[in-house]
């Protein structure tokens, strides 16, 4: 039982912190900087943003960043 609890609970915090990367996405979308690099300045790819639609680097920023 405390099994299942914990699983619920991360996937808890799991949506929890997807469901805010949707929000700062529509923001950045509002803001009329969706799909730009945070990293580079360049436009994210589209099929980057087509699997990861709240992608804040393009896949090379985000690769340097992460070390």
């Amino acid at each position: 039982l405390w099994e299942d609890a914990d699983i619920r609970d991360a996937d808890l915090d799991q949506l929890t912190g997807e469901l805010g990367e949707i929000d700062d996405a529509l923001q950045r979308l509002d803001l009329g900087s969706y799909g730009v690099c945070a990293g580079c300045g360049c436009r994210i790819p589209d099929a980057r943003l087509e699997v990861m639609p709240y992608a804040v680097m393009c896949v090379d920023c985000a690769e340097s960043a992460r070390g």
